[in-house]
């Protein structure tokens, strides 16, 4: 489709919608012409939640999950997985990532809020951990999924090659962690790396009280902490 054949906005909406389908269409079959049947198509992708109300209006039927996380949790993951040097530079390099996650934050926080809860879910990642049947439950009604205890195996499925598994790219940063099983060190390994001070939390982040998180408690106890 060239420019010139694009006359009306309708026509233009059109033309990305058959190239975002045809994009994940393809990584669902594996990018090798493979024909495996799929009901469903996935985009992992937290950087696409700012353009919900577009996406939506593309695919009517589109679904979204919003996974926040401890801003202090979120930072430190980014930093160790995706920019590692940048942890020789902590006290710097956070000041900005925590700058950075919460304008990141507002923004989808307002585009799910709009889009409505029909539309888009709020899971917190550390609930998924720690009560994970419940929140797998809310996310299946959300998705309009059937339950399965293969959920509770989801490392058992997952695959880089395409063998008939849920392929993962394999250097996606992430693609390790979504291979093991369900773990729950990760929610307080950054307590041995970095120090937050308080203060410094409520002036650059403040988002996560909106997010439902009380970071003042003493203890890690996510649940008890947890506003809702």
């Amino acid at each position: 489709l060239n420019a010139s054949d694009i006359s009306s906005s309708e026509q233009f909406e059109s033309a990305v919608r058959d190239y975002i389908y045809s994009v994940t269409s393809r990584q669902a079959k594996g990018g090798r012409g493979q024909q495996h049947r799929v009901t469903r198509l996935c985009a992992k992708d937290p950087s696409t939640l700012v353009h919900m109300a577009y996406l939506r209006r593309l695919f009517p039927r589109a679904k979204f999950i919003y996974m926040v996380r401890d801003v202090r949790a979120a930072v430190y993951s980014y930093m160790r997985y995706q920019a590692p040097y940048e942890l020789l530079n902590r006290l710097f390099m956070t000041d900005v990532y925590l700058r950075e996650w919460n304008a990141l934050n507002r923004e989808v926080k307002s585009a799910c809020d709009a889009v409505g809860p029909a539309t888009c879910l709020l899971v917190r990642y550390e609930t998924l951990v720690l009560q994970f049947n419940r929140t797998m439950q809310r996310i299946c009604r959300h998705l309009d999924l059937p339950w399965t205890d293969d959920f509770f195996r989801h490392e058992q499925f997952v695959e880089e090659n395409d063998d008939g598994r849920v392929r993962v790219a394999a250097t996606e940063w992430s693609t390790a962690q979504i291979r093991r099983a369900l773990y729950s060190d990760s929610l307080s390994a950054w307590r041995d790396h970095i120090a937050y001070e308080p203060a410094k939390l409520d002036t650059l982040a403040g988002m996560y009280k909106e997010l439902g998180y009380n970071l003042t408690a003493t203890t890690y106890d996510y649940l008890s902490r947890l506003l809702d």
